[in-house]
């Protein structure tokens, strides 16, 4: 039984088109994955593997079939008489047609082997993955214990995408990469959205789940050296994100800087990972809480009436505050209380960072959700919103100034210590 079955709601160039004949009206998984349907447990599946010839075995056949039959071909072509037409034709070939043959003749070896490899696969029963068909792994991505994540190339399109592959157990795993990938396909119904990474299809092969998503170029946990029109940007553009999944009653709950994806190619930061993500009108105890380096205060005392909504702006906030201090965040221990109890204008490097862009933070790690700042009044604070577009070239000037001061600052200071 396919429990995760394909979806297409994008047109992919790199996939055949397929479509979903039920809008996804559910965020979570059936029942069969959750604790509540009982105690039954799911036997593992068992892949049934026919014995035969083996994939080099095969490929080496394949290839001696190929060579006889080029052998007969060009018996052929010498057995067989000649006009003067023909002889006259073979001394007009140039050494540019002759590579041009040369071209078609690989072409055809390959349309040979491709077409054995079926015929082969079709009598021992094998089935090629698609994975390994249609993409080739470029680069390592990421990996965890959801699996890893590759930056892969589709071998017909050439068009860079990332796939993530993950094994499918029978545990709390299965829970959440059922969720993302309904929570993707859920959302792409609704429309696109520029600051959330793009997901295409998703489909099962075997014990793995894979799913197919545009390609970013790094996060932002990999720098350390974010200046002030930096974190600004990251800011608008997360923060229009959470917009538009909070306007389709969905919370993220898993912001951290792993999960804010950079897109040279759009020129925008991106939210990524939907696999804790919920639905606004979810109940209390089915919330799970994410990295507890960046969670609100309020989700670990769940007996209360959660804003989900502003946890989400609690994160981001304790997100854009670590990039800004350069340094990791406790999961635990007084620091991680002081952090949640408020922290105050004073807590970041004052030569680095303007008074508005700090006191924005601080409202947004407001310890009481209720007074805490809203993603709507985010971007409508005077900071944020800018009438000329033309203000940000200075505000990048202006954060290389500062930039440079402190690093002249610094070299003073290192010659007064020696």
């Amino acid at each position: 039984m396919n429990l995760f079955p394909s979806r297409n709601l994008f047109s992919n160039p790199s996939s055949p088109q397929t479509f979903e004949p039920n809008p996804c009206k559910k965020l979570f998984v059936n029942p069969p994955f959750t604790p509540e349907f009982g105690n039954q447990i799911r036997q593992p599946i068992k892949l049934q593997v026919r014995e035969g010839i083996g994939i080099e075995q095969k490929k080496q056949l394949a290839l001696k079939i190929y060579q006889q039959q080029e052998y007969k071909n060009q018996n052929d072509q010498i057995n067989s008489p000649s006009t003067p037409k023909q002889n006259e034709r073979k001394l007009q070939q140039s050494t540019g047609e002759k590579s041009k043959q040369n071209q078609i003749n690989k072409i055809n070896k390959r349309k040979v082997i491709r077409n054995l490899n079926k015929q082969f696969d079709g009598e021992l029963g094998v089935s090629k993955s698609r994975y390994q068909e249609e993409y080739i792994q470029v680069d390592v991505l990421g990996s965890g214990y959801f699996g890893q994540v590759y930056k892969c190339k589709n071998r017909f399109t050439n068009q860079i995408c990332a796939i993530k592959c993950t094994k499918i157990k029978n545990n709390k795993l299965n829970i959440d990469l059922a969720n993302e990938s309904q929570a993707l396909a859920y959302l792409n119904s609704k429309g696109a959205c520029k600051n959330l990474v793009r997901y295409f299809t998703s489909w099962q092969e075997g014990n793995m789940l894979y799913l197919l998503m545009e390609y970013c170029d790094y996060s932002v946990n990999s720098r350390q050296d974010y200046e002030e029109f930096e974190i600004k940007k990251i800011l608008k553009d997360i923060t229009n994100g959470l917009i538009f999944l909070h306007e389709q009653q969905i919370t993220h709950l898993d912001i951290k800087p792993e999960n804010i994806l950079y897109s040279k190619k759009d020129g925008q930061y991106k939210l990524a990972d939907l696999g804790l993500s919920k639905k606004i009108q979810q109940r209390q105890e089915d919330v799970s809480v994410g990295d507890f380096r960046y969670i609100a205060k309020e989700l670990l005392n769940q007996t209360e009436k959660l804003d989900l909504c502003k946890t989400d702006i609690f994160s981001l906030g304790v997100t854009l505050y670590q990039l800004m201090i350069r340094q990791q965040l406790p999961s635990n221990g007084e620091e991680w209380h002081r952090i949640r109890d408020g922290i105050r204008i004073t807590d970041f490097p004052e030569n680095m960072y303007s008074l508005r862009l700090r006191s924005l933070i601080c409202r947004m790690m407001d310890p009481n959700p209720i007074s805490r700042i809203s993603v709507k009044d985010i971007l409508e604070d005077e900071y944020i919103y800018i009438k000329n577009e033309n203000y940000i070239k200075w505000e990048k000037i202006r954060g290389l100034m500062l930039r440079r001061q402190l690093d002249e600052q610094l070299i003073k200071q290192r010659k007064y210590s020696i």
